[in-house]
Formats: C-alpha cells, structure tokens, sequence
C-alpha cells in the first residue's frame, strides 16, 4: 500500500514538474523574443538575486537611531499602526477648534460662539475641525453672553461680534429679545444679522440719546438681515430701522417691523440688486421709502404686509424725483390702512420720478386714504396687472403727468379689479378707477384694460372706469367689465377726455 502511494505521488510530481517546465519555455520563449536574452539566464539570474535579498534579510537589521527619523523606517505601535507622532503636520490645511467634542454624545459643540461652514472629525486623530469658510457668532455663547431678556444692553456685545466675526460672517442671536440701546451699527461687507425667527428673536432698540437713524445699517456689498423682528414702540424719534445706503445686492428676509418709526426700510444712495422679502411693516408711516436722489438699478419687494394701522403715509413711497427708478418687481403683497393729511398722501404704491423696466403684481391694497397705486413725473414699460384695489379713495391706479416735460409709455394696465373706489374730485372733471390723466405732459402707446370696476363712484361725482385724458396718442382702453353704478356723470364707463390722437376706445361691458 505505502508502495503505491509513493508511485502516486512520484507521478503527480512528475506531472507537476512537466507543467513548470512548459510553462517556464513558454515564458522564455516570450523573453527571448521580445529582448533577444536567454530565458535560462534571465532565470539564474532571478534565483541568484531572490537567494541574495533573503541572505540579506536574515543577516542585515535596520539600526535603531533610523527608526522614526526623517527619512527613515517608522515605527508601529502596539495596534500594528502608524502613531499620530509620526504623521505630517496638516493643521495648515484648516482651522483646528479645540475642545469642540462633547465626548458623551460625540456631537460637535461650539468654541468661543464661532462655528465654521462645515464640522468634520479627523479620520486618524478623532479631532474636530471646520474648513475654512465663513463663521458664525452665536450671540449667546460664551465671550458675548448678551441677555436675551430684553434686560441689560446687548450692544456692546454686538458690536464686538460684528469685528470678531469679519468680512463675510454672520451674527445670529438665538430665541429672546436683545436691547439696544447706544445707536445703529454699520455692519461689514457680506455679513449676515440673523435671529431664529420673527416670532422668536426681536431686537429692541430704546429712546436713549445716542439712538440715531440708522439702526441696521448696510452700506457694503451683499449684507443681510433675516428671520428676526424689530421692535421700536418706544421710540419716539425719526427712525429706519433697516437703511440700505449705496448698497450692493442687499437683502432684506423675513423681517418684521412692529411700532412707530419714520420707515421701515429706507433707501438711499445708488442701491443695485436690493431685495426685500417676507416683509412685514406695521405702524410706520412709511413701510419702505426712499430719498429722492436715490438712484436704484434693481429692486425686488416681494412676499410683504405693510399695515399703516391708520397713520398718514403711504405704504410704498418710491420718491426719486432727483432720481431714478429702474428693473423693479413689487408682486404679492397686501397694504392697508394709510390715512391722508395736508403733508402725506394716504397711498397704497406711489411711485414719483423717473421709472423704468418694472412690474406691479399680484397686490392687494384696501382701505387708503387716496390712490391705490399712484405713478407721476415719467417713465416707460411698466406693467400694473393683476392687482385688488378695495375701498380706495380715489383712483385705483392713476398715471399723472404734471409737467411738460414728464411722458409716460408703454404703461400697460389690465388684469386688475377695483371694488368700492370713488373719485373725490369735482363735479367738472370726471375721476376713473384707471386713469391716465395729462396735466400738462404726454402719455403714448400705452393700454388701460381689460379691468373690472365693482360699486365704484358715489352718487354725487362724476366717475369714469377707465378714463384717458390729456396729451395722449396711440394709446387703447380695452373692454371694461363693470358690475352696478360707477357715478352719475356722463361717460360712465370709458372714457377720452382733452383730445389726443390714434387712440382707440373699445365698447365697455355692463353688468
């Protein structure tokens, strides 16, 4: 038995041995081919080398001083890894944060109230750290610690966070009202003032004597303010409390303005790409107006209430008459209850001076003391469409040229309904629910409809729905949809007024 296990395995070991041997031709044969060298030599002198390094290995040790030396072997710890010693100083890749690892939850914290963009935990050492980007002040933290109650002054605190924070950071104050009470701070380029919402962070500015008009200043490039509200009911001085000056893609983002102040947000300077959205004003005599030498290239007022709460003023007071209007967007918003006195308008929208390039949308204005949207001294492709206008009273949107010099074209109204709007002028000039009137300039290529017009006019005015008159030319009032009485006076649904050429009146719809 034993005699023929050994013959086997003498077999299986020729037969392996033939195998190598082919295999080992085969592989010479492609040496020999591709270098022109012996296989057989090739091989020896593969086998010497391999006899060689093992000699070398079993005899030759790597000295101690070389280990863990600068281009030297390094050493393994008792995990069979590399130590942290031994690897290279990256900490010039970002901004270490020390002490920022809450051990029993493994969450990242916060170190001097400044959190990075982004929070990552190194793979080797399981330290923390943030890439480079921009930071966060938490208000709150420790090294700022301003009181959330309202309490002591907070703006020694904010003042210091706004330098510690830098170009680009941003400030946020956690849940509380924060008072302020020394005067506005102007804030760096692209710094961001944000609270944890309008309902949850307020900031309450006092009646000291240093309050100036300029709570919340943003005078640089791409500043925000967001998500806070701002108190100022006991102010009883001339305030804005947000004032963009010469501004450059600021933006203005679910705030509320609660109490009495001059505006809400003033504009002044050169203002580009200025944005106010999720807006609300409520009390100011102004919701958002502007200096009339602004000049403002870009601006989009969306997403807004603004409640006069029955002061005299208007709710948006766009007064550029030194100045210049142009590529603006004001849609989807609600203003109200602004009353009328000898130095205030009582207006929904006025809009004085040069405008260009703008579209009014989507608005709902009640309960205004004259015009519901009100547009004077000039300007070209403006779109008024698809707006409510209810107990206006005046015009629900009048277009007025008071100079010569001052033309209108391109003014498209239509889309719009008006209920319970009445003319207050006299009996001998009719007033229209939609009126281009011409004082003494021009208005041209310009439409008024298709509107509706519902209990408009009183009994003893004279009302027109759509109503053109003036120095107007290639200019159309288009169907008018009027439902019961719009006055007493003649031309009680459309009407041309004053002359004018190639104008073309359609025929109104009665209900």
């Amino acid at each position: 038995m034993a005699s023929e296990i050994s013959k086997e395995d003498r077999s299986a070991s020729r037969s392996d041995s033939a195998v190598k041997r082919r295999g080992l031709l085969r592989v010479g044969s492609l040496i020999t081919a591709f270098t022109g060298a012996s296989a057989i030599s090739a091989i020896a002198a593969t086998s010497a080398e391999a006899a060689t390094s093992d000699n070398a290995a079993s005899t030759t040790y790597i000295p101690a001083s070389e280990k863990g030396a600068p281009l030297g072997v390094a050493t393994l710890d008792t995990a069979a890894k590399l130590p942290p010693a031994l690897l290279p100083d990256l900490s010039a890749t970002y901004s270490p944060k020390t002490d920022v690892v809450n051990r029993s939850t493994d969450q990242l914290g916060i170190t001097n109230g400044i959190l990075g963009q982004k929070d990552y935990r190194d793979r080797v050492t399981g330290v923390a750290f943030h890439m480079r980007g921009p930071k966060q002040i938490d208000m709150r933290a420790h090294g700022y610690d301003a009181d959330n109650t309202g309490v002591a002054s907070s703006w020694v605190a904010l003042n210091n966070a706004k330098t510690a924070v830098g170009t680009g950071g941003e400030i946020f104050f956690p849940p509380g009202r924060y008072l302020l009470d020394q005067g506005g701070i102007e804030y760096l380029a692209g710094q961001t003032i944000r609270g944890a919402g309008p309902e949850l962070t307020t900031l309450v500015f006092s009646n000291s004597a240093g309050l100036g008009s300029n709570l919340i200043k943003l005078a640089q490039y791409g500043q925000t303010v967001r998500d806070l509200s701002i108190d100022v009911t006991n102010t009883t001085k001339t305030t804005y409390p947000i004032r963009l000056i010469n501004s450059t893609g600021a933006r203005v983002v679910n705030v509320k303005v609660n109490g009495f102040a001059e505006g809400g947000v003033y504009l002044a300077g050169s203002s580009v790409d200025s944005e106010i959205t999720d807006y609300q004003s409520r009390g100011a005599k102004y919701g958002i107006i502007t200096d009339p030498s602004s000049i403002i290239n870009g601006l989009n007022i969306s997403r807004f209430l603004i409640d006069g709460q029955g002061v005299t003023g208007d709710g948006l007071e766009i007064n550029v008459p030194t100045g210049s209007l142009q590529k603006f967007n004001f849609s989807h918003g609600t203003i109200c209850n602004y009353a009328l006195s000898t130095s205030r308008n009582g207006l929904g929208i006025g809009i004085a001076g040069p405008a260009k390039r703008g579209v009014i949308s989507h608005i709902k204005v009640t309960n205004t003391a004259l015009d519901g949207i009100h547009l004077e001294d000039g300007g070209s492709d403006i779109l008024i469409h698809s707006n409510q206008f209810e107990d206006i009273g005046r015009a629900a949107v009048s277009v007025q040229m008071r100079l010569a010099a001052h033309l209108y074209e391109a003014i498209n109204v239509y889309g719009n309904t008006a209920t319970r709007a009445f003319a207050t002028r006299d009996t001998s000039t009719p007033g229209g629910v939609y009126e281009f009137s011409g004082q003494a300039g021009s208005i041209k290529a310009s439409r008024i409809g298709p509107n509706m017009a519902r209990d408009c006019g009183q009994a003893t005015k004279d009302t027109v729905g759509a109503l053109l008159s003036g120095l107007a030319s290639y200019c159309r009032i288009d169907e008018m949809t009027t439902i019961r009485q719009l006055g007493t006076g003649v031309g009680d649904a459309l009407a041309v007024r004053d002359g004018g050429t190639n104008n073309r009146v359609a025929t109104p719809i009665r209900i």
